[in-house]
């Protein structure tokens, strides 16, 4: 389980259902990085934001750049384009992609992602809510 509050900040990461606190060696990902961190001031369709992460484990720094392309009855869409710097050893890297979110509750729906490999082979990722 994590808790996230109302501007997409992780507060409480990693805790099994039992509410115990996974170690960080336990953690796959840093849940953070699927969470849009929203500004503090109201935001519409054309609004960009930037915010910046460093993945607790590798040290890794992203900093990404929101924005919102399209409001709908149902849904919100939101671009992102990220600069990844890595670890020593590893090449700086990008990555684009969208989130959908519900228009009510703000949660994702649904998420895409994708980056170029060193080598030049992309790698993609989708999430995907898991209803209540």
């Amino acid at each position: 389980m994590v808790a996230v509050n109302n501007k997409g900040k992780v507060v409480e990461p990693f805790r099994s259902k039992n509410g115990d606190r996974r170690r960080l060696t336990e953690q796959i990902i840093d849940i953070s990085n699927i969470y849009i961190p929203f500004p503090e001031e109201p935001v519409g369709v054309g609004s960009e934001w930037e915010a910046e992460r460093e993945e607790s484990l590798t040290q890794i720094k992203t900093v990404s750049t929101y924005k919102i392309t399209e409001i709908n009855d149902k849904q919100i869409v939101v671009s992102i384009a990220s600069k990844i710097k890595g670890m020593k050893g590893f090449v700086d890297n990008e990555a684009k992609g969208q989130y959908v979110l519900d228009r009510k509750t703000c949660k994702m729906i649904t998420g895409d992602f994708s980056m170029s490999l060193e080598d030049k082979r992309k790698v993609f990722f989708k999430f995907r809510s898991i209803p209540d």
